[in-house]
């Protein structure tokens, strides 16, 4: 999805890491389809485990959910 890093992950007065974790919201569909850890680590440029973390907190907190039979991800219904 992204070519290159959005400009605002190098301004020093943001949060980066919350920047990657609202970029990664946003890149969820909204029609509710699902997409797995790896789809979003390529979309995104990060790395898998980074991004696994970052869901992990995002359906901890409800602003994701996991299918537990295919082990994929959607914004909640």
């Amino acid at each position: 999805m992204f070519e290159s890093e959005p400009e605002q992950l190098d301004d020093g007065r943001l949060s980066r890491s919350l920047l990657h974790g609202l970029l990664m919201l946003a890149v969820f569909p909204v029609d509710g389809s699902y997409l797995g850890n790896a789809d979003l680590a390529r979309m995104l440029g990060m790395n898998q485990s980074t991004t696994h973390r970052y869901l992990s907190t995002l359906v901890a907190v409800g602003l994701v959910e996991r299918d537990p039979a295919t082990r994929r991800y959607r914004l909640p219904q």
